[in-house]
Parts: structure tokens; C-alpha cells; sequence
């Protein structure tokens, strides 16, 4: 378990506005009216599986162009492949 929750603001600023903190908790409710709120929290080691799996599906894109890529999505991804390589 995380110490901290990323709260709707945080995920609005990590989406670069295309969602507002508003939509990320209405749908976090919706998610969580629709499932009875049966949940379990994700796992460490389930969160890194997932987060390879994306990365690695966008690096192995042949379509994925690296010129459109720009400074900052780079950082992060260099910063997310790091951190799971150090666990």
C-alpha cells in the first residue's frame, strides 16, 4: 500500500488537461458503484507488470515514431524503466 494517494488533481496534472480532476473522480465513483466496491489494492509487483507491459508495447510499436516524442514523455520513461529496474 501506497503512503500517499494520488488524488484526482494529481492524475488531471498528469494527463496534461485533457481530464479534469472532476471526471477522474466521477469515474473513480462510477468504477466503484459498478463493481459493489469489491476491490482489492494492486500490488507492487502488479503495477510494475503492467507498466512494462505498456512501455514495452510502445517501444515495439512500428509505428511509434521517436521524433513525436518530446523531451518530457522521454524523461519519464527513462525515470519508469529505471525505478523498476531497481527493485
Amino acid at each position: 500500500h501506497e503512503p500517499q494517494a494520488i488524488g484526482p488533481s494529481m492524475l488531471a496534472q498528469i494527463s496534461r488537461g485533457i481530464y479534469t480532476a472532476k471526471q477522474f473522480k466521477d469515474m473513480e465513483v462510477s468504477i466503484l458503484m459498478a463493481v459493489s466496491w469489491r476491490v482489492n489494492p494492486p500490488t507492487a509487483l502488479s503495477f510494475v507488470q503492467q507498466a512494462l507491459t505498456i512501455v514495452s508495447e510502445t517501444v515495439n510499436n512500428d509505428h511509434f515514431n521517436h521524433d513525436n516524442v518530446d523531451h518530457d514523455d522521454q524523461v519519464l520513461d527513462q525515470y519508469l524503466l529505471e525505478t523498476v529496474y531497481d527493485l
